[in-house]
């Protein structure tokens, strides 16, 4: 909370929260303490209940807590891996305070082998079957250029999402020609920067060719990115900071926002409305 009312004393107008991951709630088992005799012990598996629910309690504990101290909106984050625990999970982020929940049906390690049609299904299904229980915005995290991108935003808008927020690729992949292979360059800077090129290429792409807001996930590294993902037409970008270092998190926020005044004072923009979406695709002459 600290770190948190740091960066809205910088000029945030929101803060996400962390993902609450369901699935992985529990402790970690070292499966080699394990033997077929004690594996489906009772007794374990309680004990994985109430670490479950400690957990989810402590989450929970904190955007409360951040809920009532902050005068901005405090954005709960949820991931969960069975679809009976959607609804509650989120119900009980909406009591804790949280003015929407994000949302992230989205799992690359399980959907990257999945054709992309039932990915979408899936995804579709989560956003509506929340959507209509829920009586708080929703967000809904999808990765950069997904099949047919436009149909299925405007599609999760029909589904009830307020909002999308479009995450750059977790790890840009390079051809080494030399070894004929294909190497992982994730940790690298411009790496970084190429998979937010990605994501923001998506967002040119859907400006003004859906209903619902687009959010775009920026880089720490780039304060020129804030300029960049508002010209490609987010309505709201969200900055990483790290929650243990409020300073330097502030920082950060006042190095973005201090590029954004000096670039619109340059260009001679007065306004928001002047240059969002001025290098969107909607501006071309011909989408092809």
């Amino acid at each position: 909370t600290d770190v948190a009312q740091q960066c809205r004393e910088a000029g945030v107008g929101g803060v996400l929260f962390p993902v609450l991951d369901e699935n992985r709630l529990n402790r970690v088992q070292n499966d080699s303490e394990l033997t077929e005799h004690n594996r489906d012990d009772r007794g374990n598996r309680d004990s994985q209940r109430i670490l479950h629910r400690m957990n989810t309690d402590e989450y929970l504990n904190a955007l409360e807590g951040a809920a009532k101290e902050l005068d901005i909106p405090v954005i709960g984050s949820l991931q969960c891996h069975r679809r009976g625990q959607w609804f509650p999970l989120a119900q009980q982020m909406k009591e804790a305070g949280a003015a929407a929940i994000e949302i992230r049906p989205y799992r690359q390690e399980i959907h990257r082998s999945v054709r992309s049609d039932q990915v979408e299904k899936s995804i579709l299904r989560t956003t509506a079957y929340i959507s209509d229980r829920l009586e708080s915005p929703l967000i809904v995290r999808i990765p950069a250029f997904m099949h047919g991108i436009q149909t299925f935003v405007q599609a999760l808008g029909e589904a009830g999402a307020a909002a999308v927020l479009v995450e750059p690729p977790d790890m840009v992949h390079a051809v080494d020609v030399e070894s004929l292979s294909i190497t992982d360059s994730g940790e690298d800077r411009t790496a970084a920067h190429a998979a937010f090129i990605t994501a923001l290429s998506t967002c040119r792409a859907l400006y003004r060719r859906v209903n619902i807001h687009i959010a775009l996930k920026i880089p720490d590294s780039a304060a020129s990115s804030l300029v960049m993902a508002l010209m490609g037409g987010a309505t709201v970008t969200t900055i990483p900071v790290d929650g243990t270092d409020g300073a330097g998190s502030s920082q950060l926020v006042r190095r973005y926002l201090t590029y954004l005044k000096k670039w619109t004072t340059t260009h001679s923009m007065r306004n928001l409305f002047n240059f969002r979406g001025i290098v969107s695709e909607s501006r071309l002459h011909s989408s092809l």
